[in-house]
């Protein structure tokens, strides 16, 4: 299982940095920032989130058969100036390991209310 904390906010300075002052019609017209498609150019599908915690964790012994769920617990001792953090956890399916395939959560943590914003899973 590979679980890892992206900071959401504050904005990383070259995230803030790229978009300071730019209204969203004038962020639409900024071909260095925006591609043509609208998604942002920073490296990624969307901004390249800091990474500020990260853990790999085997789960050999753990089985989920269809329509059933887990629950996994993880502590992070991280930086009191996070507000807001992007939670991603990923389990591969080792039984089709050659398709790169498993199950994947997301979530937005407020962590000065401890609040989830959303959470997705795929």
């Amino acid at each position: 299982m590979d679980t890892r904390l992206n900071q959401l906010k504050p904005w990383p300075i070259e995230i803030s940095t790229a978009l300071s002052g730019l209204s969203v019609d004038e962020l639409t017209q900024r071909k260095d920032v925006l591609d043509s498609k609208g998604m942002v150019r920073l490296g990624q599908p969307g901004f390249g989130w800091p990474v500020i915690a990260h853990r790999v964790v085997s789960l050999k012994k753990v089985e989920i058969e269809p329509n059933e769920s887990e629950t996994f617990h993880f502590d992070f001792i991280i930086d009191r100036r996070w507000e807001v953090v992007l939670v991603y956890s990923h389990i591969a399916n080792v039984r089709k390991r050659w398709k790169r395939i498993g199950w994947t959560l997301t979530s937005t943590l407020e962590l000065t209310t401890g609040e989830v914003i959303n959470g997705q899973t795929k």
